[in-house]
């Protein structure tokens, strides 16, 4: 029987090991040694940890293990090494006596800004504000020097304006952590551009302001890919307020999972769900700022909703760096230098807290102002201004020359292009699609005029052909208001005003000699009002 291991037992190199005398029916495990190294209180989960230690023939390895693994001898702590009591009582008095004495760290598993006792930290390998360390999944300590990188900076990145703007979207994460809600969600910016123009060097330095730069690690890495499956993704983001996120191979997601992931991205929060057992689900939160590559634009494979267009910015650069020297210059330095920038600006903003958010506010209304003809210019504007704001600040925190409006000017040409392209992208969707339900849903305009009801029609009538339109070369159809939008809704049209927008603006949309957009018609001398839509005849059928 084995018997109780006394703290006496404990060498002077701080090692508990067992005393074969003690065991004389069980084999000799006289070099088999272990200690119990420190206490870890994670100031996330609330819950208590031990670090332990195993010396096995010389061979040392270190694991944290959870209090009740422990304290149960779990068959985590004894395939670990630590050997078996077979008397628990003998093991829990054991361990009991040495938790008394052991030394006490805080730990953490989340990320960037939080408020702890009303107290705003920044949460990193270290936190800030509270003595904490990371023990969590990503690889975001500190490597080499803030100097180097710095220096680095200067000398590679500063002289290119698109490099600017990928080291800002690193950084940004940072400011729309602290934030938060004065933000509309997270950020997703999609880079895209031809192969071997820059991309994956521009996404490594912006991840190099927070952590290992190298997709390589990926198990550790904050570089994800669309590869990975949904809740791989999500799960990834959650605790994270402060840290850039990279999720490559935008060519690999599927259309039909487009929309959602941009949806739960950034809104910064996982779905609710129901376990097997119907209690509710953890739900994950984050405020990041997450950037996406590719090889052209996500929003044509998107679903019709406007909202897309309000939470997924695309920038196309002709090129990021400039050169192939220059790429390879750039790793260089962000492959023996990172995890310094992030923490240095997060310390200005904890330090200039009113400053920061005097500065996004003022950024925000003057974007609002040059954007006003952009039916989201409410929305974009502040999730614009998060860079811009950055930017700024960043300038000051960092000491590097960032071009604040020559940033803005990308950012402003983004949109505006996007607004440009998503008008005429809009108004073929809408044609394509109303076109083809006129073709494969005949009865939706198979209504009887001499039966009609004008409170009372069919729910799948949305309207009628103008048989008696002059104009040859042209088919109009009439379509009933309230089932029009309803024809748009199922369609993934969600804003049906936008839609008529950009019928009226293409010519499609008839409308009166006031600018009405609902027009009179007669029917069986009747008159009611409704949506005229005009088709070349080359377009649609009449049958």
């Amino acid at each position: 029987m084995v018997k109780s291991v006394s703290k006496s037992n404990a060498d002077s190199d701080g090692f508990v090991r067992e005393d074969s005398s003690l065991r004389p029916n069980e084999p000799n495990r006289s070099n088999d040694s272990f200690s119990v190294c420190r206490k870890l209180i994670n100031i996330d989960k609330k819950d208590v940890c031990f670090e332990l230690e195993v010396n096995q023939n010389g061979f040392k390895n270190t694991a944290i293990f959870t209090r009740d693994d422990v304290f149960s001898q779990s068959s985590n702590v004894i395939n670990f090494g630590i050997p078996y009591f077979s008397k628990k009582t003998d093991w829990i008095n054991f361990i009991s006596s040495i938790e008394e004495n052991l030394p006490i760290s805080y730990c953490h598993n989340t990320l960037g800004f939080y408020k702890i006792n009303e107290q705003l930290v920044f949460k990193a390998d270290c936190a800030i504000g509270i003595e904490s360390v990371y023990f969590g999944n990503f690889d975001v300590f500190s490597k080499g020097s803030y100097d180097e990188w710095h220096s680095g900076m200067k000398k590679c990145v500063m002289q290119t304006l698109p490099l600017q703007f990928m080291l800002l979207l690193g950084l940004s994460a940072v400011t729309i952590g602290f934030l938060g809600d004065s933000v509309d969600g997270s950020l997703l910016f999609l880079n895209y551009s031809e192969s071997s123009y820059g991309k994956t060097t521009g996404s490594a330095l912006a991840i190099s302001t927070a952590g290992n730069p190298s997709s390589h690690t990926k198990k550790n890495s904050l570089q994800l890919d669309y590869g990975d499956t949904y809740n791989y993704r999500i799960a990834s983001l959650s605790g994270n307020n402060g840290f850039p996120m990279v999720i490559d191979e935008a060519s690999m997601i599927s259309t039909r999972d487009i929309s959602g992931f941009v949806y739960a991205c950034c809104n910064g929060q996982s779905k609710g769900r129901l376990s097997s057992d119907g209690s509710q689900k953890e739900v994950y939160h984050w405020k990041t700022c997450c950037i996406s590559n590719g090889e052209g634009s996500l929003l044509p494979h998107c679903n019709n909703n406007q909202g897309i267009r309000a939470r997924l910015i695309e920038i196309q650069f002709d090129s990021i760096t400039e050169s192939a020297k220059q790429a390879e210059e750039i790793k260089e330095v962000i492959n023996n230098n990172y995890g310094w920038a992030n923490k240095i600006y997060a310390q200005y903003i904890i330090d200039n807290q009113e400053e920061v958010i005097n500065v996004f506010e003022q950024f925000a209304e003057t974007i609002n102002q040059e954007i006003a003809s952009n039916p989201l210019a409410s929305r974009l504007s502040r999730k614009l201004s998060v860079i811009v704001t950055t930017s700024y600040c960043a300038k000051k925190a960092l000491k590097l020359d960032f071009d604040v409006n020559g940033i803005k000017d990308i950012l402003l040409n983004a949109i505006n292009n996007q607004q440009e392209e998503e008008s005429l992208d809009l108004c073929k969707r809408v044609v394509e699609f109303l076109v083809t339900d006129t073709v494969t849903h005949k009865e939706h305009y198979n209504l009887k005029l001499s039966n009609i009801n004008y409170d009372l029609f069919p729910n799948n009538c949305y309207g009628f052909y103008n048989n008696f339109l002059k104009d040859k070369t042209h088919t109009e159809i009439c379509y009933f208001p309230n089932q029009f939008k309803k024809l748009l809704e199922q369609g993934g049209f969600t804003n049906p005003t936008v839609c008529l927008k950009a019928l009226q603006k293409d010519g499609y949309l008839v409308v009166d000699n006031d600018g009405h957009i609902k027009i009179k018609r007669r029917i069986n001398g009747v008159t009611t009002r409704v949506y005229v839509v005009r088709f070349p005849v080359e377009i649609i059928s009449r049958q």
